[in-house]
């Protein structure tokens, strides 16, 4: 049978076992909350777990499947009330409150990635696709907060430092560090084969 193990230390010892099967289930992001939620989107799926009790609290069928869109195109906020799933055929955004899922806002323009901010829970990042556009959107109501012009196109959000409030966006030339107090590109580099991350 197959489990998350969830580890409450670096010993890794005594994990909590959570029964969950992954076979045939093409993982596109796993997340762990600050409030002992895990959110796994797999297939046209996602799941939502609480860790202290191991139960699935919710499920959300995803009308586009995202096997083949990688991690940056579904996000869980960092307390579990919200959920984002980006396609280039439109935008899906959840609201989960005790165990209820809701949808609070849908579209059909087309996006290349989504990230709810780490440090908010309550703001998502969205990118367009074809569009030098990235947005910072309200999650209650996905009204615009700020508008982010970049020098190319079709730009991926990849991560947030929580440390220095720093947006880290790529394309397929180039990785951005951005300032989100000012919208500023503070560094930019060629991508290379694999796109770097900011921690």
């Amino acid at each position: 049978r197959d489990y998350i193990y969830v580890f409450e230390n670096i010993d890794h010892t005594n994990p909590v076992m959570i029964p969950y099967s992954c076979v045939w289930k093409n993982i596109s992001n796993f997340t762990m909350t600050d409030n002992g939620l895990i959110g796994i989107s797999y297939s046209s799926q996602y799941d939502l777990i609480r860790i202290s009790d191991k139960n699935t609290i919710a499920n959300i069928s995803i009308t586009d499947n995202i096997d083949y869109l990688g991690f940056t195109m579904c996000s869980t906020s960092n307390d579990g009330k919200y959920y984002n799933v980006v396609t280039q055929k439109g935008l899906n955004l959840y609201k989960i409150e005790n165990g209820i899922v809701s949808q609070i806002y849908k579209d059909n323009r087309a996006y290349t990635s989504t990230l709810f901010n780490p440090k908010n829970s309550n703001e998502l990042f969205v990118s367009l696709f074809n569009s030098n556009i990235i947005e910072r959107r309200n999650a209650s109501d996905f009204s615009l907060i700020q508008t982010i012009i970049m020098p190319g196109s079709s730009n991926i959000i990849k991560s947030i430092d929580t440390n220095s409030d720093n947006l880290l966006v790529i394309n397929s030339i180039k990785s951005y560090l951005i300032d989100l107090s000012t919208s500023k590109i503070l560094f930019e580099m060629n991508k290379g084969i694999i796109g770097p991350f900011c921690f």
